[in-house]
């Protein structure tokens, strides 16, 4: 019963991203859309697999592949994300994409579960959206891009949803919470996603 109450939170807790798949695809974000997609997929079926401890696996393929998958789909939605608020036009978007889906790769593939792979999407995209906001500001001549609604309602809560998930992921975790805190690690990043994902209006 502990095994499937485990395995059925951490699955299920990824179900939160067909909200963001829904948002993105409404939006017009359609490869962020993509790469939620995949986030859910592989998350899901890794936790299916690694949870059940040789109980009540469902192993779709080898564990490593699983989660490999499940860490590069996360690096790559987080870079994703930042890219689209960074808000370059279509050619410098895809430059991005590609460009940082070769990068994850390299760095999931040498030590998925450090925290430098983490923050080299965060801080980059990060850079990229101050940059690109801080020339949009330069032009207009004011701070007031993006829009009201964006910065003052959509941006804090969806990155103090992130900090949120994030500081129990990092700091409250443990070996005997750990099927209730990533769920919640997992609601936490697609809620945050639906929210930090700007609506074109928001970024003319």
């Amino acid at each position: 019963g502990r095994i499937l109450i485990r395995i059925l939170m951490l699955t299920l807790s990824n179900l939160a991203f067909i909200a963001s798949i829904y948002i993105a695809y409404k939006r017009e974000y359609y490869t962020e859309a993509v790469v939620y997609g995949a986030v859910m997929f592989f998350s899901t079926f890794y936790h299916a697999c690694e949870a059940g401890e040789d109980v009540m696996s469902v192993c779709i393929t080898r564990l490593s592949v699983l989660q490999f998958c499940d860490f590069y789909n996360a690096l790559l939605s987080i870079w994703v994300t930042l890219v689209a608020m960074a808000s370059f036009g279509p050619k410098l978007t895809g430059f991005c994409q590609v460009t940082g889906a070769i990068i994850l790769a390299l760095g999931a593939e040498l030590d998925r579960t450090a925290l430098w792979v983490f923050l080299l999407p965060a801080i980059t995209g990060s850079i990229l959206i101050g940059i690109s906001w801080g020339l949009r500001c330069r032009r207009q001549r004011n701070f007031k891009y993006p829009a009201s609604r964006y910065r003052h309602v959509y941006l804090p809560t969806g990155l103090g949803i992130v900090l949120l998930g994030l500081v129990c992921y990092a700091f409250l975790q443990t070996r005997r919470n750990y099927h209730i805190v990533h769920s919640f690690w997992h609601i936490c990043v697609a809620i945050g996603a639906t929210l930090l994902l700007p609506k074109r209006k928001y970024m003319k």
